[in-house]
């Protein structure tokens, strides 16, 4: 891959406006890199996963080579007769490409080594960018004539299908300059939500920045796994050369926004702040409808915050808990509380009369009874006297 010359730019403010729109209105806009060849590495095309193809004319990589001095991919056929035509195509490695996930976009670019020839040959030379089934199958073709049939410009066609349907076509009205690189990009829309058949666009930057050429509606089809490169010479006496470099497949979808809700964290225990006479156990429960649940805290008075789902009290007193969850984005919960109250130990009873009996221990009279009860937790409710009478 050849090096580009790296430009610095001086922003006004107004320029400054204008990206942060644009940045803003990408927030949401996650991007995969689908395919991604810069032949900076391998040996070979066959190492780098190229195949000639299924069709007789491909069977053995021809017409294509790696060159290892650029580090690009550089047709390679043998010296012609006038006359003669020739032809050669390429596959990529097999990929998976869906248009339904999001905007698929393939770029590419070019450079001519040779372009002052014979009018036979400027007629009939031309490239072509192919996407394909797993079958190898054309489904969406791009051919790029560099000398159109217009006195000036190269021509553009896209093509739809093995019998190459034209779905459109142009005349660029600009000409690649021998040994510059001409960058290609197509973009395939999914089809909206209306219903209308996605878009596919096609841009070419001659050297100051991309320019759209084609735009139509199409959705005969949505799924690709091959790029096929092929070009064909016209019928002039000089050898054909060509280069191409920097292929980039990317998915463009739609990323969630960011979470910023914290999770809701609720409990199971039915006796907040009432007195209970046993061991409990509270179960703790938290929703996060955005990046999900990533942990449940609760904390006994002011010791350190635990993380659990559940927590088992056995001892009697009174507990202060505190309660809230975090969720994968790190949004913490206002923290909510409890009081657990347990006394499992009876109340302490004491009786005295209110006379003294005699030596022998007994009354000759009635006699009042007074009943004290304690208890050091919850307290008494109430007090019962039941008789019992005694041998």
């Amino acid at each position: 891959m050849e090096n580009w010359q790296k430009q610095s730019l001086k922003l006004t403010g107004l320029g400054m406006v204008i990206i942060c729109l644009i940045i803003s209105s990408l927030a949401f806009a996650a991007t995969t890199t689908v395919y991604q060849e810069d032949f900076n590495k391998g040996k070979s095309l066959r190492a780098l996963g190229f195949q000639s193809g299924t069709k007789k004319l491909f069977r053995k990589p021809s017409g294509w080579v790696l060159d290892k001095k650029h580090r690009y991919l550089r047709s390679d056929l043998p010296k012609k007769k006038k006359g003669s035509r020739q032809q050669a195509g390429i596959y990529t490695p097999q990929f998976t490409l869906s248009r339904t996930e999001g905007i698929a976009t393939i770029e590419w670019q070019v450079k001519y080594q040779t372009l002052r020839l014979g009018r036979a040959w400027q007629k009939n030379n031309q490239l072509q960018v192919a996407l394909t089934n797993a079958k190898q199958k054309p489904l969406y073709s791009l051919t790029y004539l560099p000398h159109g049939k217009q006195t000036k410009g190269s021509d553009l066609r896209l093509t739809r299908g093995p019998r190459q349907k034209l779905l459109q076509k142009a005349n660029t009205g600009q000409r690649v300059a021998p040994g510059k690189w001409l960058k290609f990009k197509m973009e395939l829309h999914p089809v909206e939500s209306t219903g209308q058949a996605g878009a596919i666009k096609v841009y070419l930057d001659f050297g100051k920045g991309y320019q759209q050429y084609l735009q139509t509606l199409d959705q005969s089809y949505n799924q690709f796994n091959h790029l096929y490169l092929a070009y064909q010479t016209g019928t002039g006496g000089r050898r054909f050369q060509i280069a191409i470099d920097n292929l980039l497949i990317t998915q463009q979808g739609d990323e969630p926004p960011a979470d910023t809700t914290p999770p809701v964290t609720s409990h199971d225990y039915l006796m907040d702040n009432q007195w209970i006479n046993q061991p409990t156990t509270i179960n703790f429960t938290a929703v996060d409808a955005a990046s999900g649940v990533a942990a449940i805290y609760y904390q006994l008075g002011e010791t350190t915050p635990v993380a659990a789902n559940s927590l088992t009290l056995s001892t009697d007193g009174i507990y202060q808990i505190k309660y809230y969850g975090i969720d994968q984005a790190g949004n913490q919960e206002t923290a909510k509380s409890i009081t657990v109250k347990i006394d499992q130990t009876p109340p302490q009873v004491t009786a005295a009369a209110t006379t003294e009996p005699n030596e022998h221990g007994w009354y000759q009279a009635p006699v009042t009874v007074n009943f004290t009860a304690t208890d050091n937790l919850s307290g008494v409710t109430s007090l019962s006297e039941t008789p019992f009478f005694g041998k």
